[in-house]
């Protein structure tokens, strides 16, 4: 299987994992020029609802770190100059939040939810 096809696969796991703990799905592999963000999903589990970027990771093996570690600040920035483009958009009233969701070879999930949040 091809990275991009893992990739694919991982993201609709963790897509239909999320979706069965209540969560709403607005926006798979959003792209904008600032870069891209797996899926855009709404956290019903509060009021108002919060509307949540998710970046999803896969490791086969931690041999390397952990899917979670290979979240760089790099990464993290683009993440959120993609959800900027995202709200100039789509303007959302309510709050955000920036989760990651890494998977094992497992297929173990950890979801760390407000993995970060926005610089200044």
């Amino acid at each position: 299987m091809s990275n991009a096809s893992k990739g694919s696969f991982y993201e609709g796991f963790v897509l239909e994992n999320l979706q069965a703990q209540g969560y709403a799905l607005v926006k798979q592999n959003y792209r904008s020029s600032r870069g891209e963000i797996d899926l855009i999903m709404y956290d019903k589990g509060f009021s108002p609802e919060v509307l949540v970027f998710i970046e999803v990771k896969y490791r086969s093996s931690e041999r390397f770190g952990n899917a979670l570690e290979s979240v760089t600040a790099g990464k993290r920035q683009k993440i959120l100059q993609a959800a900027n483009a995202f709200l100039m958009k789509h303007p959302h009233a309510g709050p955000c939040r920036f989760d990651v969701v890494g998977v094992s070879g497992s297929r173990q999930l950890t979801h760390i939810k407000n993995a970060f949040s926005s610089l200044g």
